[in-house]
């Protein structure tokens, strides 16, 4: 299922459409009760993630503003009844950023921040949300870092076309021979993170154990 996201003027003479999937963060653990849910936000479209795997997104990107257009992806875990939110996390991408990419399909890892941390930048104009992108990107290496998986693919579209159609550059894209190498990739990164995570975990309890002997 494909979600529409419609972003920019029907009218605008250059605009692209942009395919957009969000799967799970890793590293981020929920505690009994809780549910793992997310946000993605640009300008005033916003769209929520209440289960997983989510539902991959189509937006309209227009080159009106492209410089200071931002997608925001916050995550967080809310209580059984919805009302009690903690661990709040945040990552952004510069609109400007995903169109300066080479590959009409490509995959980013980005290391997510605690709100409260971003919120002390902000406002954020076009060169830190910049700065803060390439931040996420690096941060993301970081094998016990708070991280998630952003697959964006590019498809330019005609002026002319329906906004409803919106959807149509990308049928069948999931099962296309590259969506299913970087589904591949995605799913090696994965598995060594949490791989990772459970050597650590191992190791401060196997050093626990020394130090009581």
């Amino acid at each position: 299922k494909i979600v529409p996201l419609l972003m920019g003027s029907a009218s605008s003479s250059s605009m692209t459409v942009a395919f957009l999937a969000v799967e799970r963060p890793i590293n981020l653990k929920p505690e009994d009760g809780e549910d793992l849910q997310a946000e993605v936000s640009i300008d005033d479209q916003i769209y929520n993630i209440m289960e997983w795997p989510a539902a991959p997104i189509t937006t309209m990107l227009s080159s009106e503003r492209a410089g200071s257009r931002i997608l925001r992806c916050t995550f967080w875990f809310a209580g059984t009844s919805g009302e009690e939110k903690r661990s709040c996390m945040e990552t952004l991408v510069p609109q400007e950023c995903i169109e300066d990419l080479p590959q009409p399909v490509f995959q980013l890892w980005l290391g997510l921040m605690d709100h409260s941390d971003l919120c002390a930048q902000e406002p954020l104009g076009p060169e830190a949300a910049r700065n803060f992108f390439c931040s996420a990107l690096e941060s993301a290496r970081l094998p016990s870092q708070p991280k998630f998986c952003l697959t964006i693919a590019i498809a330019p579209r005609s002026p002319t076309q329906e906004p409803c159609k919106a959807e149509d550059p990308f049928v069948g894209l999931l099962d296309c021979p590259m969506m299913q190498l970087l589904k591949h990739s995605s799913e090696i990164i994965r598995k060594v993170s949490e791989d990772h995570c459970l050597v650590e975990r191992d190791l401060v309890f196997a050093r626990r154990e020394l130090s009581v002997k």
